[in-house]
């Protein structure tokens, strides 16, 4: 039985995550020249409630997966960005090459 409550929160939450990308984008240089992601990245990321998606239900998480109780284009939109590097921006994946 899928929670449908759950598949709420987790799309939103992935909506959140999309809307954020701008900023991740912006700080990529500066994360890896730190080695970890800056302190506004944290703080975006953190507010967003992004973390919840892994976390475990036993401490208030969605225990999400990519492709667990998400459409296949969101799901497949956040692996592909939860990648280093990754986009779903077909110009961005050219540019690389």
């Amino acid at each position: 039985m899928v929670d449908i409550q759950a598949d709420e929160e987790t799309n939103r939450l992935l909506a959140e995550l999309t809307d954020i990308y701008p900023l991740l984008q912006s700080e990529a240089e500066d994360s890896e020249r730190l080695r970890r992601p800056t302190p506004v990245v944290q703080d975006a990321l953190r507010d967003s409630g992004i973390f919840k998606l892994m976390m475990p239900a036993g401490l208030g998480g969605l225990e999400a997966s990519p492709s667990h109780g998400t459409s296949r284009t969101s799901g497949a939109r956040w692996r592909g960005r939860a990648r280093p590097g990754g986009t779903t921006s077909p110009r961005s994946r050219r540019e690389r090459s």
